[in-house]
């Protein structure tokens, strides 16, 4: 299972009477009308059922515990999407997460760079590199491994 990242959230005005308020930096919804823009900055949602979108606008219903999902655009990608949905994945587009770890013999590394802020500005160093064929991004560290 991937590691995945935290969405960005902002409430879509005019606030409604079902929202209830932040607790504990989760949104807290009754049924109704309130939408909310869910978004991931830097990559796209991990969910299947999101179909690799990086922003969705939801709203609670049409059952309790269910948003009513939609694109930017309108486009509806589904009424019974579970709260649990909005995971962000780690990898930018075109890569995918792999679990586990590499040692230094799985590979031979074409350089480490350090202070680096994303996976997304690691896949653009990947990119610019002709013996890169993947990385290895670590947030905590902000270093970037390209393999």
């Amino acid at each position: 299972k991937a590691p995945l990242l935290a969405p960005k959230m902002s409430l879509n005005t005019p606030i409604q009477g079902n929202f209830i308020g932040e607790v504990g930096g989760q949104y807290k919804f009754n049924l109704g009308s309130q939408s909310i823009t869910i978004s991931c900055p830097e990559t796209k949602f991990y969910h299947p059922v999101l179909q690799g979108e990086n922003t969705v606008i939801a709203s609670c219903g049409p059952a309790q515990y269910d948003f009513t999902v939609t694109t930017e655009d309108g486009i509806t990608l589904g009424t019974d999407i579970e709260n649990d949905f909005f995971g962000c994945d780690p990898c930018p587009a075109s890569y995918s997460y792999l679990p586990g770890y590499l040692t230094s013999t799985d590979f031979t590394s074409s350089g480490d760079f350090y202070n680096v802020a994303s996976a997304k500005d690691c896949k653009a160093i990947c990119e610019d590199s002709c013996a890169c064929q993947t990385f290895e991004f670590n947030r905590q560290h902000s270093s970037c491994r390209l393999i």
